[in-house]
């Protein structure tokens, strides 16, 4: 089975919003998809606080909420921030899972805040409990992984006025990214995403209306949820036979829940997919050399 993978780690250095573990995010990624998933060196491609890419990966670093107006409904839409701000919307994603040919299998691990439903909403798998345990005391040195889309917008326009209409909103971006900026802004395409049901998972950090955490415990930044990810992989490799553990997209999500409330942080990692993808190995499996 062919395996490729993108990467993305923002850190957002020498800006008032850097953070500082999400470039290890992407280490701790690349060294689980190497050496327990199969991935073949030439086919995963490493991004350190990069700008906007066609290729929309794995990614760490800042989410934020981009208002719209739908008739006389206002609501707010995910989005995940690069290095140059040129935001990348749930109608990006969408855009990219129905390009995909068939029997492609893609997945999405963000570690972002408001990263739940950047693909669709109504396909969230792993029910909220109200009646999870209370989380511990949140670890020191924790720090949000957002950022307001007024003080997006306030940090690309030339004026110090932040008009909060969409259309300005629309005409700001399209003068600085062109063809580049999201679809969101493109009036012409804001109505045709609906997408396949089989296609697309996402791994999210958090509800759509959450906080994601970079925290630095013991000297060592990371994001929160990445490195609860990672622990649950390391627990199923511990306890399993030589061929190497399993673990499906759904039991990787709950345990990685159970760890962030362990550790203290008030976010629900969650999994927007299908059935049949709920049930599927997380990336395929693991390396059958294990």
């Amino acid at each position: 089975m062919s395996k490729r993978a993108v990467l993305v780690g923002c850190n957002y250095d020498k800006t008032r919003f850097n953070q500082r573990g999400c470039i290890n995010d992407v280490e701790t990624m690349s060294s689980l998809i190497f050496n327990q998933f199969g991935f073949e060196m030439a086919d995963v491609k490493v991004l350190t606080d990069a700008p906007k890419s066609k290729d929309l990966p794995t990614v760490s670093g800042h989410g934020t909420a981009v208002p719209t107006l739908g008739g006389d409904r206002f609501r707010e839409e995910e989005a995940i921030v690069p290095c140059d701000f040129n935001i990348i919307t749930d109608k990006d994603f969408k855009d990219l899972i129905k390009g995909l040919p068939g029997g492609v299998s893609f997945t999405i691990l963000s570690d972002s805040t408001l990263s739940g439903a950047l693909i669709d909403k109504r396909t969230q798998q792993i029910v909220l409990n109200s009646l999870e345990m209370e989380p511990n005391p949140l670890p020191p040195l924790t720090r949000v992984k957002s950022i307001d889309f007024n003080v997006i917008c306030q940090k690309l326009s030339t004026s110090t006025i932040f008009v909060e209409q969409e259309k300005t909103i629309s005409g700001l971006f399209n003068r600085l990214f062109g063809d580049d900026m999201s679809l969101k802004f493109n009036s012409g395409a804001l109505n045709v995403f609906d997408i396949p049901q089989d296609k697309g998972t996402l791994m999210s950090g958090c509800q759509a209306n959450e906080t994601s955490f970079d925290t630095i415990p013991n000297g060592k930044p990371y994001g929160a949820f990445t490195d609860a990810v990672r622990q649950v992989i390391a627990n199923h490799s511990d306890s399993d036979s030589a061929s190497g553990a399993t673990i499906t997209n759904q039991q990787l999500v709950i345990e990685a829940r159970q760890i962030l409330r362990h550790n203290g942080f008030e976010q629900l990692p969650c999994l927007y997919c299908n059935d049949p993808n709920a049930k599927a190995l997380f990336l395929g499996g693991f390396a059958s050399n294990l």
